[in-house]
């Protein structure tokens, strides 16, 4: 979201769209740059924090093995959240320009989603919830167990993508519409 935001505080944002007029070209660097980064960031800690739970777990003789079924997946899934929730910090942080209000936007988008799709489900459905951010957490990263209330791996990939192609085009149409 910094990434974003404070070129904005400070005003360099119009140094960087004076050097590279293109806007979309700027975005689309913006959000490889915080995705790879996040992403390599977000898998090395999962990696070293399933070790060391597992260091923690064998004293006690449960711990699991990486090459457990669901083992590897939830491991890359903790990684690939970390990286989502950055890449959407990004482009709300384009879209909003302030990083209070950016920061705000993505903790509800995060933690509120999922109380207001409870809300609006007829007979308290968990159908809708499937497509908050939090859930599909959740459904990325189990490894043991798994909750029929929690949405499918694959469905909550498709959760996670599809927030970061409405916020990245949102993000897009916005930064080629206004002024710096």
């Amino acid at each position: 979201m910094l990434a974003v935001t404070a070129e904005y505080g400070t005003g360099t944002i119009r140094t960087t769209f004076a050097a590279s007029p293109r806007r979309g070209r700027v975005l689309a660097t913006k959000l490889v740059i915080v995705g790879a980064v996040t992403l390599a960031a977000g898998e090395l800690l999962a990696f070293v924090t399933f070790f060391t739970g597992q260091l923690v777990l064998a004293s006690k003789h449960l711990d699991v093995a990486l090459g457990d079924p669901n083992v590897p997946r939830a491991v890359l899934g903790q990684g690939f959240y970390v990286c989502t929730v950055a890449m959407l910090g990004a482009g709300l942080g384009t879209i909003i320009r302030h990083t209070a209000g950016a920061t705000a936007t993505l903790a509800g988008l995060l933690f509120l989603t999922v109380t207001v799709l409870k809300g609006v489900s007829p007979d308290g459905s968990t159908t809708l919830t499937h497509w908050a951010p939090g859930v599909a957490a959740e459904g990325l990263t189990w490894a043991t167990f798994h909750d029929p209330e929690w949405p499918s791996a694959g469905f909550s990939l498709l959760v996670c993508l599809t927030y970061l192609g409405v916020t990245t085009a949102a993000a897009a149409f916005c930064l080629g519409r206004r002024d710096v």
